[in-house]
């Protein structure tokens, strides 16, 4: 009788322990499938942007030199010189439109007080006629 019930009691412990281990199964279960295919998803568009750049500093590499060969009899010292002058001339014409625009101003005044003389000349002149 005490055999029967050491195997009884073994067979409930395996029974027991085979539930358990299903139950295990299904609590801890490996749920990172999905982080994987996210992260491998971040990975493909981390080396599509990384394509995209390296394409772009080619195309701006392959500028610069297209750049460089169209412009290579340029002397870069001789349009430093060029803009130099131009920006001293147009400070010259700076300084000269300002003289203008002052003469301009004296000009009007002094317009401005002869048509003040010639009002005053003609009432006077009206003064005359009317008496």
């Amino acid at each position: 009788m005490k055999k029967v019930i050491i195997t009884v009691v073994a067979a409930g412990v395996l029974v027991l322990a085979f539930t358990s281990g299903a139950m295990a199964s299904d609590w801890l279960k490996f749920n990172g499938d999905d982080d994987i295919e996210q992260s491998k998803s971040n990975v493909d568009e981390i080396m599509d942007i990384l394509d995209q750049v390296h394409q772009d500093k080619m195309s701006a590499k392959e500028a610069l030199e297209e750049i460089q060969d169209k412009y290579e009899d340029v002397d870069v010292d001789e349009l430093e010189e060029r803009i130099d002058n131009l920006k001293e001339e147009n400070d010259d014409q700076s300084e000269y439109i300002s003289h203008l625009e002052d003469e301009v101003e004296r000009a009007n005044k002094k317009a401005g007080n002869m048509k003040d003389k010639t009002s005053n000349a003609l009432e006077e002149a009206q003064d005359y006629t009317d008496d």
